[in-house]
Formats: structure tokens, C-alpha cells, sequence
């Protein structure tokens, strides 16, 4: 038992990962995509995103509209591997249907 182990305040504390490395290979190129696609800002926008460019990402994305007058959201996209484990399609719906 460490040291750390003993001490009741630090013995529930989580680890983490300070690298923020992905242990699934999609989430990294999920993420190498949309770094490529912030052109500098904080992150891209609509329309630099385009789900033809990542096909074998598709299953496993859902992307989301945002309207703001009034507020809702709608399911832009939504992939099979997502579709498949809820039994649903929820592509263009809004959120509130």
C-alpha cells in the first residue's frame, strides 16, 4: 500500500490521465479532424465540418444544429452504430419531437 493509500483524503481521489490520450482510435482521429478543421479558432464552424471527409467516423458521430430564435436543437446527423443501440432514428428531428 503507498503512502497516498493510507491517507483517508487522497485515497477516493480519481486518477487521471494529465496526457488526455484516447484509448479509442476514433475518438483520435475524431479529434485529429476537428483540429484540422478549427482554422485557429476555439472550434470550427458548420460549415467547415463535413461528414463525406470521415466516412469510417460516421457510425459512431451525432452532430447537432443549434437554432436561436427561439432556441432548439436538431439532430443533424446521426450514425448507425448510434441508431442501432437506441432502436431509433433521430436524424433531422428536433430534440422536443
Amino acid at each position: 500500500m503507498t503512502a497516498e493509500e493510507n491517507e483517508p483524503e487522497r485515497r477516493f481521489l480519481p486518477e487521471f490521465d494529465t496526457t488526455l490520450r484516447f484509448r479509442s482510435k476514433i475518438l483520435e482521429q475524431l479529434q485529429e479532424y476537428w483540429h484540422s478543421k478549427r482554422k485557429g479558432q476555439e472550434m470550427p464552424s458548420k460549415a467547415e465540418i463535413e461528414p463525406t471527409e470521415i466516412p469510417t467516423l460516421l457510425p459512431d458521430l451525432a452532430l447537432i444544429d443549434v437554432e436561436l430564435n427561439p432556441r432548439r436543437f436538431r439532430w443533424r446527423l446521426v450514425g448507425t452504430h448510434i441508431t442501432g443501440a437506441t432502436g431509433y432514428e433521430y436524424t433531422r428531428f428536433y430534440f422536443d419531437e
